[in-house]
Formats: C-alpha cells, structure tokens, sequence
C-alpha cells in the first residue's frame, strides 16, 4: 500500500481484475447438464403415452374420466366437521363401475 492510498481502497490493478465465475470466459466452457444430460428415458415412448391418454377413462361405463367437479364432493363431505361420525366409509366414485 502506497502512503497516498487510504485503507481499503483498491489499486488500479485491482480494479481492472475480472470476476470470477464468469462462464464465458471459461475455456472449455462449462456444462451444466444442457448438452451432457441424457434423461431416464422415461419418455421414450411419448407417442405410447399420447395414445394412453387418449383411452384414459374409457373402461368405465361413462366412458370418460371424471372431472375434478364431478369427483370432489365425497373427499370434501368426508373431510367436512359434519362427517366426523363417519368412519370405515367406502364411497364409489367409479364412473359407475361396480366395486367388487
């Protein structure tokens, strides 16, 4: 430190330092998991799920899936204080299929 220069101030060549961690002037560059990452495979088959979802809900005899309107009710009745005298209920929400 020069007798002109207060503590904690910089030298000029300490100013002109770059920050570290800048990826861009990393040589080689690095890779976080954009080129290198090779998945589960997991969606392999996308057009086998497409076709799934497609069929989903169509063994019932409604031939559909319920809607989140259409089978929220039973789960909000069973949590409501004046379902506390329920207990071991089973309620069907099966898009009339029998239960066995």
């Amino acid at each position: 430190m020069t007798e002109t220069q207060k503590e904690g101030q910089s030298t000029p060549a300490q100013q002109q330092r770059q920050v570290p961690g800048r990826t861009a002037a990393m040589d080689p560059k690095p890779d976080h998991g954009e080129q290198s990452y090779r998945g589960s495979d997991r969606l392999a088959g996308k057009a086998a799920i497409e076709e799934k979802v497609k069929e989903f809900g169509k063994q019932v005899p409604m031939k559909r899936p319920g809607q989140p309107a259409e089978v929220a009710p039973p789960y909000v009745m069973l949590a409501a204080d004046e379902a506390s005298y329920i207990s071991g209920a089973t309620i069907a929400v099966t898009g009339g299929a029998p239960m066995l």
